[in-house]
């Protein structure tokens, strides 16, 4: 029986309480309007309501939209800033953003920015980042000041939503230095790109083109130390012996290979690099004949590996896959693409040009090893020179270079984030500096 037929709104109160009521109790409330709202108010400043103390505050919220009654904005703007309960503090911040109720926009600003609270402090960044849009000026340089103060913060989901906020300025300060870049403007593109990197100083994204403005200009050995700096360039040194390939990395040759971790997710909502939620390692050397790339691919239940492909150059990107990506000529435009199964089955073509311009029909001259173990999945590949699109390097020289591991058809990570179209942008890549 709804509410309005005659149940007490104290009774559905209670019932907030009780998960298997709740959500009845919830639309009832919702359908009492100005009728639930007084004892809604009360209940929610009784302590002893505890644990539903927080659908109380979502409740009303949920009435403010349907009733726009003041008693509620003031009740709860207070709460934000002093309730004794965390969990409720966090559920104001979260409901007032899902609901874009801008009334509490300076409260969020004032007091859940300061909140010593991780959760708290991470609904407010949410909600923070829905109403970006409607920040004045002053209020958006608050925001930005507080989201850079953050990203180190310990709360896991505090620094993910500082970083894209504070990287979401960061960005529009990277495109506006790329075009005056375009421009030749370089002076101008240096001090845009160095107000980015002064926002967040580690930032990818504008640590890449500062080290791309110098190295494409007149001071590459600049660019290249800024790349390795930032973890965007690896130093690969000559192999100490030929492997074995045969997917297991158990050879005293790859301890001396260069290692990279720490690969980032690739989300085309932002331009945050964000740490991949899953581990991969890779290592590469090299001798006269070939670059040896390994890969083990952390994995807490390989035996739900997707593997669902078992003819080569089939479309394999919805399984668990690797893919690599070599521009040997360094112009930033052609490449080559290999793709990799944990069944060891590949996909490879060569893109001159973007996707359009992808040649399916080439294939390059590859060794590859699998192995499935307890807790990864490992590769090792030889990809030998061969005088075209993988000529045999000097002690020297550079390379493009970008991996990318796909996780269970759906995460996708890099070494090097990039910052166009998913992994197929090559003047995004990293470097390889052949030792």
């Amino acid at each position: 029986m709804l509410l309005g037929c005659g149940t007490d709104p104290e009774d559905l109160v209670e019932d907030l309480g009780h998960p298997g009521r709740r959500e009845t109790a919830r639309q009832e409330l919702l359908i009492a309007k100005d009728r639930a709202v007084g004892p809604l108010l009360e209940a929610l400043a009784d302590i002893e309501y505890g644990e539903a103390r927080p659908e109380l505050a979502e409740v009303l919220v949920g009435l403010l939209v349907r009733t726009g009654d003041e008693r509620i904005t003031r009740d709860l703007t207070k709460r934000l800033a002093d309730d004794p309960d965390p969990a409720v503090r966090a559920r104001i911040a979260r409901a007032v953003g899902l609901h874009r109720r801008k009334e509490f926009l300076e409260a969020l600003l004032q007091t859940g920015l300061a909140d010593a609270d991780g959760e708290v402090l991470h609904e407010t960044l949410i909600a923070l980042g829905v109403f970006r849009s409607l920040l004045e000026p002053h209020q958006e340089e608050q925001l930005l000041i507080a989201a850079a103060g953050l990203v180190g913060n310990p709360h896991k989901g505090v620094r993910t939503e500082a970083r894209i906020l504070a990287e979401a300025r960061v960005a529009e300060l990277v495109e506006q230095g790329r075009a005056r870049a375009l421009q030749a403007q370089m002076a101008e593109a240096e001090s845009l790109f160095q107000a980015a990197v002064a926002i967040v100083p580690d930032n990818k994204y504008a640590n890449y083109r500062m080290a791309r403005l110098r190295y494409d200009g007149n001071d590459r050995q600049a660019g290249l130390l800024l790349l390795r700096t930032h973890g965007m360039l690896l130093d690969v040194p000559r192999a100490a012996a030929v492997p074995d390939i045969d997917g297991h990395l158990d050879e005293q040759m790859w301890a001396g290979a260069v290692k990279a971790s720490g690969f980032f997710s690739f989300v085309s909502l932002h331009k945050a690099a964000i740490p991949s939620s899953v581990d991969t390692d890779i290592y590469l050397a090299w001798d006269d004949d070939a670059l040896y790339i390994g890969f083990v691919g952390h994995d807490d239940d390989p035996g739900n590996i997707k593997a669902l492909v078992m003819n080569e150059d089939a479309v394999i990107w919805h399984d668990d896959v690797i893919e690599i990506f070599l521009d040997a000529n360094l112009d930033h435009q052609s490449y080559t693409h290999l793709g990799v199964n944990s069944l060891g089955v590949r996909s490879d073509s060569w893109v001159a040009g973007g996707l359009d311009g992808k040649d399916d029909d080439w294939d390059g001259d590859v060794t590859i090893g699998n192995h499935v173990g307890d807790a990864e999945w490992t590769l090792e590949l030889a990809i030998r020179f061969d005088g075209g699109h993988h000529p045999r390097p000097e002690v020297g020289s550079t390379w493009g270079f970008n991996f990318v591991r796909t996780y269970r058809g759906a995460e996708y990570s890099q070494w090097v984030r990039t910052f166009a179209t998913g992994g197929h942008s090559p003047d995004d890549f990293g470097f390889l500096v052949f030792q």
